[in-house]
């Protein structure tokens, strides 16, 4: 339903087509071609032919190649499992069909973003009801804390994920000095606790700016700006 002042116009603006490849890539910290690849899929050559990789996540807009905030989502969560965990496609594929058969017509899409999955490095596991399923049957084993440093990079109220943290500094840090929220600022990342663009602050700094200075433009603090700056260099 419409609501007034609604500039969405009544759309959860966490399905909207914000991002280019390179913009999420960005946010993921992942190489543009490997995001290209989970989205669009990719045609490949193998001694006895070609083969096709089948894509994992479904853009929000795949003519122009526009992904989601749901879809950054999907990719953080691949990025986890192939990066943090080393986990083949075959078995990331194999957990998400078998989630399919296991909720049924409830099943949720997007489960890469909805879900909060665990992992042990070897295997995909999802809570039901108090209990913890394996959803690749061959072993049983979980540990919790496996996939914890992906979920901690994510915030959740009853309706799915709202915010996601990328990471500045790097892997396993604990900061979450940037905020990428599909509500604020049309979902571009801004320093948390503000609506203050992360490009906008670096590109004062690129353009000869003291760190203070800027700092003292948009009450912020000097290390703000820096983490704005080492996040918008990444690119």
């Amino acid at each position: 339903m419409k609501r007034s002042g609604d500039i969405y116009r009544g759309e959860d603006p966490r399905f909207l087509p914000f991002y280019s490849l390179r913009e999420a890539a960005l946010c993921l910290r992942l190489p543009v071609a490997t995001l290209r690849q989970w989205t669009l899929g990719r045609e490949y050559e193998i001694k006895s032919g070609k083969r096709v990789f089948l894509p994992l996540i479904r853009p929000a807009d795949p003519g122009r190649k526009l992904l989601s905030f749901v879809n950054l989502l999907e990719g953080q969560a691949l990025r986890a499992f192939r990066r943090e965990h080393s986990l083949r496609f075959k078995i990331i594929r194999e957990a998400l069909a078998s989630l399919k058969v296991l909720d049924g017509p409830r099943a949720r899409e997007h489960p890469l973003a909805f879900e909060d999955f665990l992992t042990d490095g070897l295997d995909i596991f999802v809570e039901r009801v108090g209990e913890l399923i394996t959803l690749n049957p061959a072993r049983q084993i979980a540990i919790r804390a496996a996939f914890r440093n992906h979920l901690q990079r994510i915030q959740r109220d009853v309706s799915g994920p709202t915010r996601f943290f990328p990471w500045v500094g790097g892997e396993g840090e604990t900061a979450t000095p940037v905020t990428i929220d599909p509500r604020v600022a049309f979902g571009r990342p801004v320093i948390t606790g503000t609506g203050v663009s992360t490009a906008v602050i670096a590109s004062f700094v690129r353009a000869g700016e003291r760190i203070e200075d800027v700092a003292e433009d948009y009450d912020l603090s000097p290390e703000q700006v820096e983490a704005a700056v080492t996040f918008e260099e990444a690119a």
